[in-house]
């Protein structure tokens, strides 16, 4: 028999298939999410999101309603709502050597500098 990386569990599982193969099925935990927040959601679907690698907290999302939203990790409410086009906005990025520039490309064919 081949050993088996994983959890805990996974070990507790085995280990107990060979001491009682007849016995009832172990189920696995019940496991919690531990955010209690959500962040303001989008109108559709979500297209890009982007991390800032020079601020830590800060992340932009984009998405099918044609906004770009800049959140704080921090807190639920976003810092600001860009709405640069009227159709879909399909990627979202941070500069990466410049703080407060972030790139957007639409599906006008354009592409957004903030």
């Amino acid at each position: 028999r081949t050993k088996v990386k994983g959890s805990d569990w996974e070990d507790k599982v085995l280990r107990s298939a060979d001491k009682d193969p007849d016995g009832p099925p172990l189920t696995p935990p019940q496991l919690e999410c531990p955010i209690t927040y959500s962040y303001v959601p989008h109108g559709g679907a979500v297209h890009g999101l982007s991390c800032s690698s020079l601020m830590r907290n800060v992340f932009a999302s984009c998405g099918a309603d044609g906004i770009i939203r800049v959140h704080n990790s921090l807190q639920a409410s976003e810092r600001i709502a860009l709405e640069p086009s009227s159709s879909h906005i399909y990627s979202v990025a941070w500069s990466p050597a410049k703080t407060l520039v972030m790139a957007a490309g639409g599906g006008d064919g354009w592409v957004y500098l903030y």
